[in-house]
């Protein structure tokens, strides 16, 4: 009532002029109320416990007003609102006089053992509201039951916002990251591919090269044991030479084939990458997807 009644403020104020004037003349010209109003007063609905907590003595009353309502933005998704009280009792009329977030002046009249509270609205009409008669034993037990609710309400909203991210998280990880993933693997392997032909044919063009390579080192060799004659001995350094160019296509071979390895490691790096992003990802939806049926069977949904 109280919360609903925040945006009402103009016609509020004019109530508690007209409410404390109602109280001067009450408290000037009318008798006593032989009845003690000191307890507790309350008004319930599914969402929301409103309470007084009222003292009267000799007919002036003090104590509070407290709220406690169904709120899902809060940590335990109860909202609690509290105002000061003090008011005049006088016959069988009751001004009280709110102070708290807002300030308010309602008049109430007696009935049984509560009291009607005329509430003002901004169409200029008046509300009447009951409180009856209460207890501490049961306003503890009527908030209690209404944190649980709320707490039971804040449970069942979180649930479905994990829902829903967790739906949007499994639609982006299966509909996109994991394609881009298989893309990146499915390149990783094709360059895999290439890099260990390149290295194939850089391991042959080596082995070729040191064949070459040993074979004019030994014809070389054998020149040089064979000459005799200065034009042989000439002819064995030549030869001796052409082995030397053999040993450098050697030594450039040699870097071909480490340049290639090279090239397969690095493939290879972006292969296991890949399949490492795989995994994670795999486990990711599969834990999604844990998630997504766990909350589905607490909100039952199918």
């Amino acid at each position: 009532m109280i919360l609903d009644s925040f945006a009402e403020k103009k016609t509020m104020r004019k109530a508690r002029v007209w409410a404390f004037a109602l109280a001067a003349f009450l408290a000037c010209f009318a008798p006593a109320s032989a009845r003690d109003l000191t307890g507790i007063y309350v008004k319930t609905n599914s969402s929301q416990i409103e309470f007084f907590n009222l003292t009267d003595i000799g007919g002036q009353l003090t104590g509070y007003y407290q709220v406690v309502s169904l709120d899902s933005g809060s940590a335990d998704g109860i909202r609690r609102t509290s105002f000061r009280v003090s008011g005049i009792e006088s016959g069988s009329r009751l001004v009280l006089n709110l102070s708290g977030p807002e300030s308010y002046s309602w008049v109430a009249n007696l009935d049984g053992g509560g009291f009607v509270l005329d509430e003002p609205l901004s169409s200029g009409q008046i509300r009447q509201v009951s409180f009856h008669v209460s207890s501490i034993s049961e306003i503890n037990r009527l908030v209690y039951s209404l944190t649980r609710y709320g707490n039971a309400a804040k449970y069942y909203s979180n649930v479905r916002a994990e829902l829903s991210d967790s739906q949007t998280r499994l639609s982006n990880d299966t509909n996109y990251y994991r394609p881009r993933i298989l893309d990146d693997m499915r390149k990783a392997k094709a360059e895999l591919s290439k890099a260990l032909a390149e290295q194939t044919r850089a391991d042959q063009g080596l082995s070729a090269k040191k064949a070459i390579a040993k074979q004019k080192h030994a014809i070389a060799n054998q020149a040089r044991q064979a000459a005799q004659s200065s034009d042989e001995q000439v002819k064995a350094g030549d030869l001796e030479v052409e082995a030397g160019s053999a040993d450098v296509d050697v030594g450039s071979a040699e870097v071909t084939v480490g340049s290639a390895n090279v090239d397969v490691q690095s493939a290879n790096n972006d292969l296991m990458r890949s399949r490492s992003d795989l995994r994670q990802i795999d486990a990711r939806i599969a834990q999604l997807r844990q998630i997504i049926s766990r909350d589905k069977a607490a909100l039952h949904i199918r």
